[in-house]
């Protein structure tokens, strides 16, 4: 994995669990389906604006890999500054297979989504209910 010097469709962002799963990095694929999909969702939920009760929408997906990443080897390698939570990085050949996995297998994979367009995801250990998520970010940066 390096840091962009083309257009990429991956983003690097940062993550974490409430266990002890060493799971810190996330790579959510930015495909052009997730984009059209997602700039509908985004529009639907800007209906909402003058609900001020209304916060959120969740959608079951998972265009996500979650796994665990030295956090020098990030700096170092440009993926990431420090302080910041999320980059566009651009995959080798076998870089997700290469990734030291989540301990436990995740299903329930979350998209929530506030009407203000910030993002993040969410998913669940199969069968124990640990949580996994995602740091914040722009939806609209990436439609």
């Amino acid at each position: 994995m390096k840091a962009p010097s083309k257009i990429s469709t991956h983003l690097l962002i940062r993550a974490q669990s409430h266990t002890d799963d060493p799971v810190n990095f996330a790579i959510i694929s930015l495909s052009p389906e997730w984009k059209e999909r997602t700039a509908t969702r985004f529009h639907s939920i800007t209906e909402f604006d003058t609900d001020k009760d209304h916060n959120w929408v969740g959608y079951w997906e998972s265009p996500i890999v979650y796994f665990h990443l030295p956090e020098m080897h990030v700096l170092e390698e440009g993926l990431l500054s420090a302080g910041e939570d999320h980059g566009i990085v651009v995959l080798d050949p076998g870089d997700l297979e290469s990734f030291a996995a989540p301990l436990n297998k995740l299903e329930g994979h979350q998209f929530l989504i506030t009407k203000q367009g910030i993002g993040h995801y969410v998913a669940y250990a199969n069968g124990t209910g640990e949580k996994y998520w995602t740091a914040e970010f722009d939806v609209r940066r990436f439609l």
